[in-house]
C-alpha cells in the first residue's frame, strides 16, 4: 500500500507527512517500505506489515513426526552427530529459525529438502524432546542418545550401523562377538 492509497484511508494528512511520520515512527508498529515504483518521474514506496515469524507449538513432536517419516542419523567425520529430517517447504529456513529459538539451540539448519540437527548440544536436545512422540525408530534414537552418554554398548552399536559390510565383519571379529550376540545386545541397547 502507497501514502495515496493510505490517504484514500481516512488519513486527513498530505502523502508526504504520511511518508515522513511512517519513515521516522513506522518500525514502532511493525511498518516496513516493501519497494518503490515510479510512474512518469514521480517515485513512491510501497509500505506493508513485517510478516510474523513461525511458531513451532511442540517442537518434540514436530522433530519426531519428521523423524518417523523417513529421518536418518550421520556421523560426520569428525564425529559430529547429525539428524537429518525430511522437510520439503518454501518456508524450511523459517521453521529452523522457529526451531533454534523454541529449543534455545543454534545448530539446526535448512539444507537441501530437510532440516539438519548437528552438533552433540542440539543433537541432545532434539533427542530428549522427541523421544516421547517416537514409536518405530524410537530404539535407533535411544542408541544415539546412549552413545552421547558416553555408553561403551551403544557406542560399538553406533560404530557398527554406520561401517560398511566388510569393516562390519572386522569389528564382530574384533570385539569376538557373533553376529547374534551383538544383535541381543543392540536390542538391550535399545530399549533399555
Amino acid at each position: 500500500m502507497n501514502t495515496q492509497a493510505l490517504q484514500s484511508h481516512g488519513v486527513p494528512e498530505s502523502t508526504t507527512k504520511i511518508a515522513m511520520l511512517i519513515k521516522s515512527h513506522g518500525f514502532l508498529y511493525d511498518i516496513q517500505s516493501l519497494g518503490s515504483g515510479s510512474k512518469n518521474n514521480d517515485r513512491g514506496l510501497f509500505y506493508g506489515l513485517k510478516k510474523h515469524d513461525i511458531f513451532v507449538k511442540d517442537a518434540g513432536a514436530l522433530i519426531g513426526d519428521l523423524y518417523e517419516m523417513g529421518g536418518e542419523i550421520e556421523i560426520s567425520p569428525r564425529g559430529t552427530p547429525r539428524l537429518i529430517l525430511p522437510f520439503n517447504s518454501k518456508v524450511c529456513k523459517e521453521y529452523a529459525h522457529a526451531l533454534n529459538t523454541e529449543m534455545g539451540v543454534r545448530g539446526i539448519i535448512a539444507e537441501g529438502n530437510g532440516l539438519v540437527i548437528e552438533g552433540e548440544t542440539s543433537v541432545v536436545k532434539a533427542i530428549d524432546a522427541s523421544l516421547p512422540h517416537l514409536k518405530e525408530k524410537k530404539g535407533e534414537v535411544n542408541i544415539l542418545k546412549k552413545a552421547l552418554e558416553d555408553d561403551e554398548e551403544a557406542i560399538m552399536c553406533l560404530t557398527y550401523a554406520h561401517s560398511k559390510p566388510q569393516k562390519q565383519v572386522r569389528l564382530l571379529k574384533s570385539w569376538n562377538m557373533s553376529l547374534e550376540a551383538f544383535e541381543e545386545m543392540k536390542e538391550v541397547v535399545a530399549n533399555g
